[in-house]
């Protein structure tokens, strides 16, 4: 049989279980929370921006030259309208709408509001 002392260690065994069991279970709840899990997010992208950050250097200290000149590729596209109305010139402006009334004027009213089609086919 069992003595008085197996039983008691026993229930200190399960006592100090049950404490460990429910300080995992705080801790879980802790981790969980939103901004728990926002706080992590935030530092896990600050650390891969870090990290890109400094590949982008290192590539640009180990070769200045591509990188110089995808920069200004870029920079091109990005500018090409402004060049392009600089190379024009002022002679190739695109030709003015001369406006005949007032912007504002109402059109004339119709003098029916079937469309001409429909009354060349009746005959009208």
């Amino acid at each position: 049989m069992t003595s008085q002392a197996d039983v008691a260690l026993a229930e200190t065994r399960t006592r100090e279980a049950r404490a460990r069991l429910f300080a995992t279970f705080e801790e879980l709840q802790h981790r969980l929370t939103a901004t728990a899990l926002a706080e992590d997010a935030v530092e896990i992208a600050s650390e891969s921006a870090v990290a890109v950050a400094r590949s982008a250097a290192e590539a640009v200290r180990s070769r200045p030259l591509v990188i110089a000149g995808v920069l200004g590729a870029l920079g091109l596209v990005a500018a090409r309208g402004p060049i392009a109305r600089a190379l024009k010139g002022k002679d190739d402006k695109p030709a003015t709408v001369e406006k005949i009334g007032p912007s504002d004027a109402t059109p004339a009213t119709p003098a029916s509001l079937k469309p001409k089609r429909a009354r060349a086919k009746k005959g009208c």
